[in-house]
């Protein structure tokens, strides 16, 4: 077995230093300027999936415009897309003409199936059609209450590991609660299934362990608590990380017996064995199945989609392409929001200031109102609370950056003229079929050229003065009706007078961030994500304070699981140990 595997990695690097030798740009590419050098072998392979992949891509702009090219694994090339009306026009074409490269398709195929992720043109169109219902405004409404008791069950657990601390504080690691909780979250909301994944947390790194008694877990959900604690596990080092790095260019490692895919098999079979029952129960509940009774009260995603296809001869899904849903909307459901939802933490303990005002908003929301906001309640009020959830979506997008290939020859609009190779200023980009075209989400969201000096700053003010006409409230885009703003002191208005000039408005998307992408492929559970957000924040922040235990300024770094996560830098794992206490100790 270490023969061939032996054999595998030495063709692997041939083969990446035969590409490499022979690594000038494609004609077709000759004309855009970029970085040289980089690894011999993975050019800015590396780069691009690090931490600092905002500075790098940010600093290219600056040197060579806003639309570049940069050497990648074994010589390849890619073209880097920072220009605002460039990415709109990307974006709006996604399944069409720029699609899911082959590595990514490959990856949502052995992981999930061929579902609305990995679809393209009028596939992706038909299964999006029959997923919009099942995330409605209204389906977010109904499921506010869930996203409410799952964070909830977080505060139980945790009230029971301050109640074992003789000092009434504890050492938790929060990012492994977060990833339960929204595993929880999607199951309940989206196919009335309960993981009990909260109430399993077994995390090594909280102090100290709490008194309780952990109920019997079925093998298919042992199986998806067992997927999520690995999600956390060390990074691969040596062969397996040259390996992973290669990936793009050769997507056959994903073949290889590797434990990530062996676990990444054994969360697909688990998911399996868990929807092939929900499908069942709601089929019989919409009356697909003779002798059922149907019952159009079904309101979880997945009944949704069993009713679309059986009312609505446009949106009909097979049964693997339904499963494949399901499967994409627990996993979109549980990575970006449980990422989020740590750095929103990390923020919280790292400031104090944002956590006193956090909670002052919903503390008196509290004592006016008594029990826990509904959905309108958090999306018409809590104006510092809305601009704290903006603020980390700005910051911390899930994907860092956007890959695509061009499916056919194309020519790019350009919002400002760049130059090129020879010195030439043109104002439209050709790009050849088959090129690799990267939109940096990260560095859009935090570039200076687009929001000003402050732009690297964690500063949920700047969402509480109107930068632009066009930044809308969360009240604004469900209601249609204008958010009362909160008064702010002058300082803080002169600090921001330039706010009006942010390039930031010609970013399309939500709230001119690309947290959520655009156009076709726009996010479907955006509403999902910022209810579930903004609930747990609600609760923990209402019932807990937070800070690090080697104080505001521990050093983080960033780990990759489906996609990247924080960690407290220097720890294996994605580990983010905050401690705890309660408010009113």
């Amino acid at each position: 077995m270490f023969t061939l595997f032996a054999g595998v990695i030495a063709f692997v690097l041939i083969y990446a230093y035969l590409i490499y030798a022979n690594r000038t740009p494609p004609p077709s590419l000759a004309f855009l300027r970029g970085p040289v050098g980089g690894s011999i072998f993975l050019g800015f392979t590396e780069v691009m999936r690090s931490i600092s992949i905002a500075d790098y891509t940010e600093k290219w702009m600056n040197d060579y415009g806003s639309v570049y090219q940069i050497p990648m694994a074994a010589g390849t090339r890619e073209v880097i897309v920072l220009d605002p009306k460039a990415i709109a026009y990307i974006l709006a074409k996604d399944t069409v003409a720029y699609k899911r490269t082959p590595v990514l398709k490959k990856l949502v195929e052995t992981l999930i199936g061929k579902g609305i992720v990995w679809s393209d043109g009028d596939a992706h169109k038909r299964q999006r059609k029959a997923m919009n219902p099942a995330f409605s405004n209204a389906r977010v409404r109904e499921s506010t209450p869930v996203f409410f008791d799952v964070a909830f069950k977080v505060k139980s657990i945790w009230d029971s590991i301050l109640d074992a601390s003789q000092s009434g504080e504890g050492i938790i690691e929060v990012q492994e609660f977060m990833n339960h909780l929204a595993v929880d979250n999607m199951g309940l909301a989206a196919f009335g299934h309960a993981f009990d994944c909260v109430s399993n947390v077994s995390s090594p790194e909280t102090q100290p362990k709490p008194p309780m008694k952990r109920g019997p877990v079925d093998a298919t959900n042992a199986a998806v608590h067992e997927a999520v604690a690995a999600f956390k596990a060390k990074q691969p080092t040596g062969v397996a990380a040259v390996l992973y790095l290669l990936i793009h260019i050769l997507p056959m490692i994903m073949d290889l017996p590797t434990g990530r895919r062996q676990m990444f098999d054994k969360l697909s079979n688990a998911l399996r064995n868990i929807l092939e029952v929900a499908y069942a129960r709601e089929k019989v509940v919409n009356g697909a199945e003779g002798g059922g009774e149907k019952n159009d009260a079904s309101t979880t995603a997945l009944g949704l989609l069993v009713k679309a296809d059986r009312t609505d001869p446009t949106a009909k899904i097979s049964p693997d392409e339904l499963m494949a849903q399901m499967k994409e909307v627990l996993i979109a459901g549980f990575e970006p929001p449980a990422a989020a939802l740590t750095w929103g933490l990390i923020e919280i303990a790292r400031r104090p200031e944002i956590q006193s005002r956090l909670r002052a908003e919903i503390v008196e929301f509290s004592e006016n109102n008594g029990g826990e906001p509904t959905w309108d309640q958090l999306t018409a009020g809590f104006p510092y609370l809305t601009a704290f959830t903006h603020e980390v979506l700005r910051c911390y997008p899930s994907l860092p950056v956007l890959r695509r290939v061009a499916a056919e020859d194309d020519i790019l609009p350009l919002t400002h003229p760049i130059i090129t190779a020879d010195g030439k200023e043109i104002t439209q980009v050709p790009i050849p079929k088959g090129a690799f075209v990267s939109i940096p989400i990260k560095c859009m969201n935090l570039a200076e050229e687009f929001w000003g000096p402050t732009a690297k700053q964690f500063d949920p003010n700047r969402w509480l003065v109107d930068f632009d006409d066009e930044v809308d409230s969360d009240e604004e885009e469900a209601h249609g009706k204008p958010q009362k703003r909160v008064k702010i002191n002058g300082s803080v208005k002169e600090k921001r007078s330039e706010g009006k000039k942010l390039r930031a408005k010609e970013i399309q998307g939500f709230k001119h961030i690309l947290s959520f992408g655009d156009g076709p492929r726009m996010c479907l559970g955006k509403g999902f994500a910022l209810a579930s957000f903004k609930a747990t924040c609600y609760v923990l922040v209402k019932h807990f304070t937070f800070e690090f235990p080697g104080g505001p300024k521990t050093e983080l770094d960033s780990h990759w699981s489906l996609l990247p996560r924080p960690k407290v830098k220097g720890a294996e794992g994605a580990g983010v140990p905050i401690r705890i206490r309660r408010v009113d100790d």
